[in-house]
Formats: structure tokens, sequence, C-alpha cells
């Protein structure tokens, strides 16, 4: 496919980076930042899809961005954040105030 841009381009034109020289050079960038724990190219799967339904995307809307074909997959990636918790408790809260 020619004039396709890859966000990690290889060093060949137009191709995509080999997957073992990603995670080499992934490995090499996180390392290089101090207080950073170690993480692979396959945690950011979980930090996008944690950080997207944190946004309010529809878990739904989540699958079909990141290809699963079942939404169990996109659950076990699923992180809730602490803050997103707390904006539901809240919410339903306000359900029951009395004014």
């Amino acid at each position: 496919m020619s004039g396709d841009t890859y966000i990690w381009q290889s060093e060949r034109v137009e191709k995509p980076i080999n997957p073992t020289n990603f995670r080499d050079k992934f490995k090499s960038a996180v390392s290089s930042v101090e207080g950073v724990r170690v993480l692979t190219p396959h945690s950011t799967r979980h930090t996008y899809v944690s950080q997207l339904q944190a946004q309010g995307v529809a878990i739904e809307t989540i699958q079909a961005l990141v290809g699963h074909a079942e939404i169990d997959m996109t659950e076990h990636y699923l992180h809730v954040q602490k803050k997103v918790k707390e904006n539901a408790v809240e919410k339903l809260d306000s359900l029951f105030k009395v004014s």
C-alpha cells in the first residue's frame, strides 16, 4: 500500500516497524524515564481502554475501536479509575438529595 503513513515507521520507507524492533525501542524509551515502572507495548491497550471509558465513551464504542469480537475481552482491559467511580456515586447520590 504505497503512501501509507504509520505511527511507528520503519527505517524502510512506507513500512510499519517490525514488532520485535518496536518492543525494544519502546522498552528503551520507557526505561529512560525515571520513576516509570516497566511497561510493555501491550499495556498501552489497558490505558487506552481505561482512558476512553473515563471520558464517557460507551463500552460498545471502545470495543469497536480496539477490535474485540466480544465485549468480555474489552472489559478485561478496563480498569475503572477512582474518579470515575466517585462521579458515578455522586450522580446516584444527587437523585436522592432532599431539597
